[in-house]
């Protein structure tokens, strides 16, 4: 059986504790969208949130990933963010390939692409860049690392679109120490 296409970007699953996730208050920056399930980073300014792009997400930077939708209009510019270093995810491989597999590290390409019908980011991991470096430059951004599979009922693993649990790299997350 195939899998289903439907991306939503990385979704908050219960923490490796066993707790629900919690997301935790910040102000993102003006006149910006932010998505459900979009990786979000610390502005260079170090006072707001903005939406990661691969090009923009430098060390010790990310933070997590969006918990709801903030429309670019929005006046009061709270915003709640999954932060915890040790987060769980689940996310959609874009298609199949012998490069998945437990414990490499994973490009996120449309990082920032969100569906503005659904209200949700449309970011999957690309199947094709697995890597067991955490080695980064700007132009391969390599935010996740997989743990293992999602157990979905009749999901193909070999398959495209198979559904993974990873969690954002701690070389660039702001939390992580050196």
């Amino acid at each position: 059986m195939a899998n289903t296409n439907a991306p939503w970007g990385l979704r908050a699953i219960t923490d490796p504790s066993g707790t629900t996730p919690i997301p935790h208050k910040y102000t993102a920056a003006g006149s910006i969208a932010l998505y459900p399930g979009q990786i979000v980073q610390i502005s260079t300014a170090g006072d707001t949130i903005e939406a990661a792009t691969t090009t923009g997400i430098a060390a010790k930077r990310m933070i997590g990933v969006m918990s709801h939708y903030l429309a670019a209009a929005t006046v009061v510019r709270d915003v709640w963010i999954y932060d915890n270093p040790e987060q769980e995810y689940e996310a959609q491989m874009d298609a199949a390939s012998v490069t998945i597999g437990i414990g490499l590290n994973y490009v996120v390409t449309s990082l920032s692409a969100a569906s503005t019908t659904t209200k949700q980011s449309t970011a999957v991991l690309d199947a094709s860049s697995g890597i067991t470096t955490t080695s980064y430059t700007p132009a391969s951004v390599v935010p996740v690392k997989m743990k293992r599979y999602s157990p979905i009922v009749g999901q193909n693993n070999a398959l495209a679109y198979a559904r993974v649990i990873c969690k954002l790299n701690g070389n660039y997350h702001v939390f992580i120490s050196d």
